[in-house]
């Protein structure tokens, strides 16, 4: 079977997010998780010509053709840093914070709609449903509903295959609808428990592929834009995403995938306008300088084809964090997982 590479730039997106093309022609489609904290991105490919595996984390879709995925998530975060160390909870007491966050849970079901339009264009569609459990020291809080909505365009912009190995750049433009409630009544929630930004935000990306047999290689890089304040009166920062992967197609039926992805979130402007002196006294949850701002994490994926039903595809994928940084005091992030299941039709 031979083996092109065709490449869509991916979430949040973190974030949950490679190419291979084959034979006949086909249009893009990426999966992206960089809508939530840390997201990023963890969604998987798979075959529009159900005929192999393909490659994380970008899809090939075949023109006219759709593929539905859906992916239920789980995201940990556990221990509390100041910058680079960890802080204990007696300091965060002798500093004031007598309801600090110990840890969040967050478990997401993700959905995301492909459609190809033709040979270089293919759109589409992510959203979620997100439950969001806070611990903290005295006072258990929880959040749950729909997340913000992205409506994404993969456009191919340069390939060359005159050669052993095929070259592909493809620019992504999208934006992301605040279809996600904020808190902005008298008992706002903290920043960690928001389901979205509450702005309207674009998103910009390019991203380069290589393919050669059954290795594949490749890097993208995406900026997040938020637009105006939301409704509570502050916006998220910018969000830059950079990865790099490589991938193995170890059979017909099973690829392989690891990457590695940098994060860096600006600060947040503004805060919560319904924020009082308690709130902000209580715990540096309520602080909107208090986040991750840099990340690191390394993802390992797999992606499984069922032979019985070569359009229905299986994916797992395992982020772990090899360095985090705080700007003031906050929780980090631990492990995520997801599991997922996609189909073509």
């Amino acid at each position: 079977m031979s083996i092109r590479i065709k490449l869509i730039t991916r979430s949040v997106k973190s974030v949950a997010i490679t190419a291979l093309a084959i034979v006949s022609p086909m249009a893009y489609c990426a999966n992206d998780n960089l809508t939530s904290m840390t997201d990023a991105s963890l969604e998987e490919l798979l075959d529009g010509q159900a005929s192999s595996a393909l490659e994380a984390p970008l899809n090939l879709l075949s023109p006219q053709s759709f593929r539905l995925s859906i992916r239920p998530q789980h995201i940990a975060l556990g221990n509390i840093q100041h910058n680079d160390n960890d802080i204990a909870q007696q300091e965060l007491l002798n500093l004031g914070y007598h309801n600090a966050p110990q840890a969040l849970a967050i478990d997401r079901l993700n959905l995301t709609v492909c459609y190809g339009v033709n040979d270089w264009l293919s759109t589409q569609l992510n959203t979620s449903f997100q439950r969001r459990n806070l611990t903290n020291r005295s006072l258990n809080q929880s959040n749950n509903g729909i997340s913000d909505t992205q409506i994404i365009s993969h456009v191919l912009l340069f390939r060359d295959s005159r050669f052993h190995n095929e070259h592909s750049f493809v620019l992504k433009l999208g934006v992301s609808l605040p279809t996600a409630s904020i808190s902005d009544n008298d008992e706002p929630l903290p920043f960690l428990l928001e389901l979205g930004s509450g702005t309207t935000d674009a998103i910009i990306g390019l991203s380069y592929a290589n393919n050669s047999g059954s290795w594949s290689w490749g890097a993208q890089s995406e900026v997040r834009l938020p637009q105006g304040n939301n409704d509570a009166g502050y916006r998220l920062g910018r969000r830059h995403v950079n990865k790099v992967w490589l991938n193995l197609l170890a059979s017909e039926q099973l690829l392989i995938s690891t990457s590695i992805i940098a994060t860096k979130d600006s600060s947040i402007k503004g805060t919560h306008q319904n924020y009082d002196a308690k709130m902000l006294i209580s715990s540096p949850a309520y602080t909107p300088d208090n986040m991750i701002q840099h990340s690191v994490n390394v993802e390992l994926s797999g992606q499984y084809q069922l032979q019985s039903y070569p359009n229905h595809q299986l994916t797992f994928t395992a982020t772990i964090p090899l360095s985090q940084q705080v700007s003031g005091i906050g929780l980090v992030e631990q492990w995520r997982t997801s599991l997922g299941w996609q189909v073509d039709f």
